[in-house]
This record gives C-alpha cells, sequence and structure tokens, in this order.
C-alpha cells in the first residue's frame, strides 16, 4: 500500500506520494557507494509503486534530497535509467542530514494514477 494518497491532481485521477526513500542493503545498513545507494533506492521506490501497480516509468515529479552534491553527480544517468520514459519535474536538495546514520541521498516519487 501506498504511504500516502493525495486528490490534488485532474478530476478522474489521483496521486500518489512515496515519501523520503532510502537506499538500504536487505540488512538495513548503507552501501559504501552513493550510486549503489541510489540504485537501492530506485529499486525501493520501483518496489512501493508496483504495489498499486505503477512503476517509476510513471513519476511525474522526483524530489531528491543529498547530503553531497559530488556523489550525486554519479547517479544522473542511473536515475535517467530508472526513469526510462518518464520525463518528471525533478526538485533537488542539498541537506545537512537524513534520517540514517551515514545516508547520503533519499527520493520522494509523485505519480498520478487513473
Amino acid at each position: 500500500m501506498p504511504d500516502s494518497i493525495q486528490h490534488d491532481a485532474p478530476a478522474g485521477t489521483e496521486t500518489i506520494v512515496i515519501p523520503a526513500i532510502a537506499g538500504l542493503m536487505p540488512d538495513g545498513k548503507i552501501p559504501s557507494r552513493m550510486v549503489e545507494e541510489c540504485r537501492l533506492a530506485l529499486e525501493s521506490a520501483n518496489d512501493h509503486l508496483a504495489l498499486s501497480g505503477l512503476s517509476l516509468y510513471g513519476v511525474t515529479h522526483l524530489v531528491c534530497l543529498v547530503r553531497d552534491m559530488d556523489g550525486y553527480r554519479q547517479c544522473g544517468s542511473l536515475i535517467a535509467e530508472a526513469l526510462g520514459p518518464a520525463r518528471p519535474v525533478v526538485t533537488l536538495r542539498v541537506v545537512p542530514s537524513l534520517p540514517c546514520e551515514g545516508q547520503r541521498l533519499a527520493f520522494t516519487v509523485r505519480v498520478a494514477r487513473g
């Protein structure tokens, strides 16, 4: 089930927002490389969306919270590949910290369905 459903989309559609997706390994730890953390976060986002019959290909807005802009630059092609044909609005924010110790990025995805 999605973490949040909002009804601010055009009539006949609903907007699904999944906030603060982290890129954690199965044991809950942060990978040593930011690009791996990014890959895991994208996989997690896609898994969350799949529960509603959706995928990253339908993302209309991607929010990226990052602690390190230099490390994030390594993630650009990975993000573009994961989004496929989607060309969402992207909001990038550099933040001083994230919820998990050592976490370098988190995604929030927004998808309109309907």
